[in-house]
Parts: structure tokens; C-alpha cells; sequence
């Protein structure tokens, strides 16, 4: 999924260039961002479906957040803390849940995980994309901005300018790879648990013995003891020692 979303952003990534370098502009970004400048390679209505495609991929990736940060901080993976309004107590119970946008209510900024999160998911504004419920200006002199409504109360918008929502497109974008990335060593770990495959960053058995939790070898191949200053039988060169000897960390 991340792969095909990856190819629907580059096909719309030359619509979105002006957006994309805002964090090297020498301009006020909030300047940029309110409204007051406007964007002329790309409107609303050709953008917002990739917009509604990175915020649902990101929210079903968002239990990987929780379940990481339930071990660090909790030592189990599967206990939820505790949300007002929200019958969750597992993952399994976080995976059932019905409205997906509930699942931001669940991350928390401040812990080790949680901080790769995006702080530009809006739940308002992908609902409103989704029952239609918005009104878009795209005329430059207007500001660009657009509304979207609450659909239980529509007196109640969240307003952003064009510009806004590209950027935000664009932070989704890199969010999403910081997962690819989270992804991808898991299933290092995974290959290397069952299958004993070793990443190649790892050449060395003595570091790969520390991350896996392995204990040292005491004997060699033929039974006999192996002592401190001896070669390492891991073929490291060094001594025994100083490599897959050392006090496990």
C-alpha cells in the first residue's frame, strides 16, 4: 500500500512544487500557509482524493505507534492505556474499531513513537472530503481557502487555504516514510529471529549475539573451553574477550 500510494503522490507531486518547498523559503511560513499567497499549479478538487488516500493509510499504520510505545513505556505491547469515550483496552480492540479517526485520539505526541506522527491529520477536514460536505475556493484573489463543514452541525467549519492542505499532503508523505522505514526493520528482526538471516549492517556476530540477546559460546567446536585471550570463534579476529566474551549489554 505504500508503495502504490508512493506512485499516486508522484503523479501529482508537480502539482504541488511550490507547497513542497516551503521549508526552504526565506518567506514567514505562516504567511505562506494562511492565505495570503496563493498557489496556481494545482486546485483542490485534483488533490484532495490523495489527501483522503495518506490519511486513511496513515491512521491504519497508527497501531504500529501504540504497540511500540506499549512496550517501551508499559512492557506490553497489547495494553492500551485508557481514552474517555473510547471502549479500547488491546490492539486487538484498537484494529476492530470502526470510526478509524478515533485512533488519533489514542497517540500521544510526547512518547518515543508517537512523535513521528504528523501533527496534520484532521479528522474534520478528511470527513468532510469524504461526505462532500466542503466549499473550495480556488480563485487566487479569494485567498483559495476552503471550508469544511461538520456535518452534524453545519455552522461549524475548519477553514485552510489551498496551500495548507498541499503542505500537508507533503508532511503525510514523509510521515509515511518514516513507517516504511519502521516497516522494514521489523521485518529485519522478523528474518532474523526465525530465519537467522542477519542484515548486512550487522557483519559482526558478537554485535548481532548483543541485539538478539543471545548468550556468548564457553566451548569451541571440538568441546573444549575457550579462554579469555583466545581467538573469538566467531572469526572476528579479535580476542575472545573483547568480542563475543563481553558482558552482554
Amino acid at each position: 500500500k505504500i508503495v502504490l500510494i508512493s506512485d499516486q503522490f508522484y503523479e501529482k507531486i508537480d502539482l504541488m512544487i511550490p507547497a513542497v518547498g516551503i521549508d526552504y523559503y526565506e518567506a514567514d511560513k505562516k504567511e505562506i500557509l494562511s492565505g495570503q499567497r496563493a498557489i496556481t499549479t494545482t486546485s483542490f478538487e485534483e488533490i484532495k482524493q490523495l489527501y483522503v488516500d495518506l490519511y486513511e493509510l496513515i491512521c491504519s499504520l497508527l497501531i504500529l505507534v501504540i504497540g511500540f510505545d506499549n512496550i517501551i513505556l508499559n512492557g506490553d505491547y497489547n495494553k492500551v492505556s485508557a481514552v474517555p469515550g473510547l471502549n479500547v483496552k488491546t490492539l486487538e480492540d484498537v484494529s476492530n474499531m470502526r470510526n478509524k479517526g478515533n485512533i488519533l485520539k489514542l497517540i500521544n505526541a510526547d512518547q518515543p513513537f508517537g512523535k513521528m506522527v504528523c501533527t496534520c491529520l484532521n479528522a474534520d477536514v478528511r470527513n468532510s472530503i469524504g461526505h462532500f460536505s466542503y466549499d473550495a475556493d480556488d480563485v487566487s484573489d479569494n485567498g483559495q481557502m476552503i471550508r469544511f463543514y461538520n456535518r452534524e452541525k453545519m455552522t461549524d467549519y475548519t477553514e485552510l487555504s489551498l496551500v495548507q492542505i498541499c503542505y500537508d499532503i507533503w508532511k503525510m508523505y514523509n510521515c509515511l516514510g518514516l513507517f516504511n522505514e519502521l516497516i522494514h526493520n521489523v521485518e529485519l528482526q522478523i528474518l532474523s529471529e526465525t530465519e537467522g538471516i542477519v542484515p548486512s549492517f550487522i557483519n559482526n556476530e558478537s554485535v548481532y549475539n548483543r541485539i538478539m540477546g543471545k548468550k556468548a559460546p564457553t566451548r569451541r567446536v571440538d568441546g573444549k573451553k575457550i579462554y579469555p585471550n583466545e581467538p573469538c570463534p566467531c572469526n572476528s579476529g579479535k580476542k575472545y574477550k573483547k568480542c563475543c566474551g563481553r558482558k552482554m549489554v
